[in-house]
């Protein structure tokens, strides 16, 4: 058995969060080739905020999953991690 007792609390939770911004950004290019056929002032407000949507949730990612990393890792610290097992 194997046992998971720390993880780098920033490049775990990077990871996650580029992860989560290039899944989001699949939904987000359908709605800004849609907003592209749509006239007016309010679409220009639309559009710049579907852009700014993946940001947002790969910021919030990577603060959600830090503060989990960090959780983990001080419950591993005192209680043991997460066992696995791997086979070759």
């Amino acid at each position: 058995m194997k046992e998971i007792k720390h993880f780098a609390i920033g490049q775990s939770a990077k990871t996650l969060a580029l992860i989560a911004t290039l899944a989001s950004a699949i939904f987000v290019i359908p709605m800004l080739l849609y907003l592209m056929l749509l006239e007016g002032d309010a679409v220009q407000f639309k559009f710049l905020s579907v852009l700014v949507i993946p940001v947002f949730y790969g910021i919030l990612t990577y603060l959600l999953w830090a503060v989990m990393f960090f959780l983990y890792n001080w419950v591993a610290k005192r209680f043991g991690g997460i066992k696995f097992q791997i086979e070759e």
